[in-house]
């Protein structure tokens, strides 16, 4: 943990499961992570199974929703800038997205993210 002031700040791992339109749930962790750097916690992304598509390029959006993909373009102007993404959802996906936004990480590199956070939410 980080100490800002007399305050401790954890590290906290969002994990994204979720295809963006499939229900609210990406919207929700969009939301989480957005608020948590609010209050000065660091937090990580992490994208995985179905939450790849969120970095689809060619993604659908349906009508009266608002795209995934401008949100996640915002997320370093809240001071979230460790994105990843795993790279074998990516291939099983067929998703070939631009990977300067955020850093492909094969299934050991991915479990040490997960132990370098105090705490994990999963959306």
């Amino acid at each position: 943990m980080r100490k800002i002031g007399a305050v401790l700040m954890a590290t906290i791992l969002v994990h994204f499961t979720s295809s963006p339109y499939g229900s609210g749930a990406a919207g929700e962790g969009l939301d989480f992570a957005m608020s948590a750097t609010n209050y000065g916690h660091e937090v990580i992304a992490l994208f995985s199974d179905d939450a790849v598509q969120m970095w689809r390029s060619d993604q659908h959006t349906p009508d009266g929703v608002k795209t995934v993909s401008k949100r996640l373009k915002a997320l370093p102007l809240f001071d979230i800038e460790q994105l990843y993404v795993c790279e074998m959802s990516l291939q099983q996906r067929g998703i070939n997205a631009d990977t300067t936004q955020y850093k492909p990480l094969c299934a050991s590199d991915i479990a040490a993210v997960i132990v370098e956070a105090e705490h994990a939410v999963t959306f």
